[in-house]
């Protein structure tokens, strides 16, 4: 099951990002102190990407952040049924490949 939810804060200027993935809920917090510069686009892709990548280190960083952008691109479209099929084929390939994808 895939879940999304954004909650904005107007008197400290920040959104949360919660995204419900495989049973577990990940946490982006959009706050320009934290950007440093980055865009939306470049900043949510890259914070899911660490934290996926900490929950699943048996698959490589670089898997998890194309997923993560191709996520927020699907997140901009509505199309929670790609993430979690997205999801689904990169947990299977981990372990077809004969590594564990949580270890």
């Amino acid at each position: 099951m895939v879940d999304f939810n954004i909650t904005y804060s107007s008197e400290e200027k920040t959104s949360k990002a919660w995204l419900l993935l495989d049973g577990r809920r990940y946490l982006v917090t959009l706050d320009p102190f934290y950007q440093k510069g980055e865009d939306v686009e470049t900043f949510y892709p890259k914070a899911l990407a660490v934290q996926l990548s900490l929950d699943y280190p048996g698959i490589p960083f670089s898997a998890w952040e194309d997923f993560a952008y191709d996520t927020f691109a699907a997140l901009q479209r509505f199309d929670l049924g790609h993430i979690e099929e997205a999801m689904q084929n990169l947990l299977s390939q981990a372990g077809e490949a004969g590594g564990s994808a949580r270890e």
